[in-house]
């Protein structure tokens, strides 16, 4: 194991849904980029793993990137270290260190093809390295000239976006099913667009047909799809299990499947296979559809030292942010938790006395005689992953960063729901500057919903301000559909106008 000087860069990365990295062989997943201060001048490096090897696919590769920084030094010899890291200790545990010293100019890319079989990761030292799908690595690295490097801890994390779909698709009358007729079922996301076609249908021989499923992608942003199929018989038994995983990108957006179970088969016993003559398909899947966040979360300097970085360029800490920044650091870290909060995807250490604080619904959680109090996991079963991160980062640290009108619109929702009324505020105060004619009628829904009627007057306002281009909206006609005691309202406030 390299032993560090007293001068020297460590660079820890952590990446939350690792198993859904969509990147092929040969290709490399990238960290965020580090600077590391260099003989007074700054360095820019990042890491890159290639979770599905480079030219064997057997083994996950490990390196150590240089950026064409503006450092006036083309040539920098380092000794590094890669490891990763193991949970569920206070100080997690390096595992399977390996030590290199490589010449570096700018641009260059060096490391380990086969640091770690893929097999020992995701099976054998899974629950040691990869708990709740999170994998953390690490990077220590220092001149080998004995040059300084300033001391410095840096910490990243990046978060894959994911969204899992689990459904039953009941297929009537499956004996009627022509060779080659397609039965469409469509996936929607959470925001209720279809990105996804599955078809179903049979080919091959007449009495011997197989059952076929094709999937065609229709979006944009999905990376990686897995599914896990099978067919349920009248006792919801599971049998003919089946599981794959596909990557999509501009090239490639359609696939498909083929279940063992022939058509005749199922005929012969339809009293356990199809019931009424329905054929039931279960399914579990997930969508990665790329990054949810990723950035570097905080930086240590010498000791004890916090910095939140907020751009390429580092500076170190102004005395006046340091409680902030120690509280999203435990935010991050979990340092100390007490409780976990668990949605579909990931799951949160908190502190039950920091969120009682800031939330009364936290607060008759955990102090009434409900079975949260005693419970060590909390189910967070109506906010996404993404959202509940920018609501736990505002009860640490009073911040909310990187508001787009989506997320403004859910962080609002969960802001209602747990009663962080400063933070419903701020959400309400974006959204009332990013009015726009495709937007506005949801946000009346929520409005209406949330029953909030300052924000409902606020978004009628708009509207019956721009009524010649939203009452020609598609929205607009379909809240028309769908609630016309709200459209009713609107329009009603502008004959009062008159």
């Amino acid at each position: 194991m390299m032993m560090m000087r007293k001068n020297g860069c460590t660079f820890q990365w952590k990446i939350e849904n690792f198993s859904y990295c969509w990147h092929k062989k040969g290709e490399n997943f990238f960290s965020p980029v580090f600077a590391v201060n260099m003989k007074e001048e700054t360095t820019e490096w990042k890491l890159a793993l290639c979770p599905k090897g480079y030219s064997d696919g057997r083994f996950i590769g490990f390196y150590l990137c240089r950026a064409y920084d503006n450092s006036s030094e083309d040539n920098i010899e380092v000794d590094f270290e890669f490891t990763f890291l193991s949970a569920g200790h206070s100080t997690p545990r390096p595992l399977h260190p390996k030590s290199f010293k490589r010449l570096f100019n700018k641009g260059r890319i060096s490391g380990c093809p086969e640091f770690m079989k893929r097999e020992d990761l995701f099976t054998l030292e899974r629950a040691v390295l990869l708990p709740q799908d999170i994998l953390t690595v690490r990077c220590n690295m220092r001149r080998v000239d004995g040059e300084s490097i300033e001391k410095v801890h840096i910490f990243a994390r990046t978060m894959i976006r994911i969204e899992q779909m689990n459904f039953t698709w009941a297929i009537k009358d499956f004996s009627c099913i022509e060779p080659y007729q397609k039965v469409p079922f469509f996936l929607k996301s959470s925001s209720k667009e279809v990105f996804a076609t599955l078809n179903l249908f049979l080919t091959g021989q007449c009495g011997s047909e197989t059952i076929c499923v094709e999937l065609i992608y229709s979006g944009k942003t999905m990376k990686l799809f897995t599914v896990q199929s099978c067919i349920l018989n009248n006792e919801s038994k599971t049998i003919d299990n089946t599981r794959q995983e596909y990557c999509f990108d501009e090239f490639s957006n359609k696939e498909k499947f083929i279940f063992l179970l022939k058509k005749k088969s199922l005929i012969e016993n339809k009293e356990h296979y199809l019931p009424k003559n329905v054929l039931s398909l279960e399914f579990e899947c997930a969508a990665s559809i790329g990054i949810a966040f990723e950035g570097i979360e905080r930086i240590e300097l010498g000791r004890n030292s916090l910095v939140e970085n907020t751009s390429a360029q580092q500076k170190r800490p102004d005395s006046s942010l340091t409680l902030k920044d120690d509280l999203k650091s435990i935010c991050c870290d979990g340092f100390l938790s007490d409780i976990m909060l668990c949605t579909a995807t990931n799951t949160f250490p908190v502190h039950k006395i920091i969120l009682s604080a800031r939330s009364p619904v936290f607060m008759r959680m955990f102090s009434t005689d409900m079975k949260e109090k005693h419970d060590e996991y909390v189910d967070i079963t109506d906010v996404s992953s993404e959202t509940l991160f920018r609501l736990l980062l505002y009860i640490y640290t009073d911040t909310v960063e990187d508001l787009t009108m989506e997320a403004a619109s859910e962080l609002y929702e969960a802001a209602d729901k747990y009663s962080v009324l400063s933070l419903k505020e701020k959400c309400s105060t974006f959204i009332k500057d990013n009015f726009s004619p495709s937007n506005v009628c949801q946000i009346l829904i929520i409005a209406d919903l949330h029953h909030d009627e300052i924000l409902k007057l606020a978004v009628q306002d708009y509207i019956l301000e721009n009524y010649y281009i939203v009452f020609k909206s598609e929205e607009w006609k379909q809240l028309m559909e769908t609630n016309p005691r709200l459209t009713t309202e609107t329009m009603f406030r502008k004959f009062m106008k008159i």
